[in-house]
């Protein structure tokens, strides 16, 4: 079944997670090279209640820092190049990475909110029986119902214009 609407992973976001994990990893290298330095700041008294005396330290926290910043960058590297789908919409329904596939008639009360200072897809759905959802989305789904009172949205950060697009396109296919 061909996808009438798909929304990627947006590479620019990427980018950005790139080069912070490249400082973090600069960082990282920063505290194993000069650990005796960092350690010998400390013994000065000045810097004596907010650092370590042991250069070993900063070298197990530069290695911890390097391994896990490096495993981040190959990550978002591999996420550039195979952006990660977040949403798309065919005739019977939409998927969305946060609860999986809902069919069209499933939907009910489907309207456009404003959600954490976000333009949000709000709606309510009739058997959630049928979904799959993660225990964590179970627990923001009863936040949501007390905050704004709908128990799911979907939120498309940095798309812009597009979420009043998808809204439109599921307006019409849904009964809500």
């Amino acid at each position: 079944m061909e996808n009438m609407f798909e929304v990627y992973q947006k590479r620019n976001t990427l980018a950005l997670y790139i080069i912070g994990c490249l400082i973090f990893i600069g960082i990282a290298f920063l505290y194993i090279k000069y650990a005796e330095v960092f350690s010998n700041a400390c013994q000065m008294g000045e810097f004596s209640q907010c650092c370590f005396s042991n250069p070993l330290y900063y070298f197990v926290i530069g290695k911890g820092l390097l391994a896990y910043f490096s495993l981040c960058l190959l990550l978002f590297c591999y996420l550039l190049i195979r952006p990660y789908k977040l949403f798309y919409m065919n005739t019977e329904g939409f998927w969305s990475k946060e609860y999986g596939f809902i069919n069209w008639d499933n939907i009910s009360d489907l309207h456009m909110g404003n959600i954490a200072l976000q333009t949000a897809i709000c709606f309510n759905v009739k058997d959630k029986t049928a979904l799959k959802i993660p225990f964590y989305n179970k627990i923001s789904q009863t936040i949501n119902k007390v905050l704004y009172g709908r128990e799911f949205f979907i939120g498309f950060s940095g798309t812009y214009d597009m979420v009043y697009e998808i809204f439109k396109i599921m307006k019409s296919r849904s009964n809500a």
